[in-house]
């Protein structure tokens, strides 16, 4: 199956491509700070990539897109 309308596709595979000096990645900006991803210190991910998606058919504003690598902390 392929990815479409739906899909979840995480590129967090077991340590692949999180930074696990948690170095702030200047590439992807974040504000969440409640995420295992944020850098803390700054806010920046510590991803090397994110995988974005959506909640709706076909999104017409920025509130309806979601950072689909967002991992509680804790």
């Amino acid at each position: 199956m392929s990815p479409g309308h739906g899909a979840r596709v995480f590129f967090y595979e077991r340590g692949a491509t999180m930074d696990q000096n948690r170095s702030s990645n200047k590439c992807i900006g974040c504000t969440v700070d409640n995420c295992a991803h944020h850098a803390k210190s700054e806010d920046y991910c510590t991803l090397h990539r994110v995988s974005i998606g959506t909640h709706e058919s076909r999104p017409t504003e920025p509130k309806c897109v979601d950072c689909e690598s967002f991992l509680l902390e804790g």
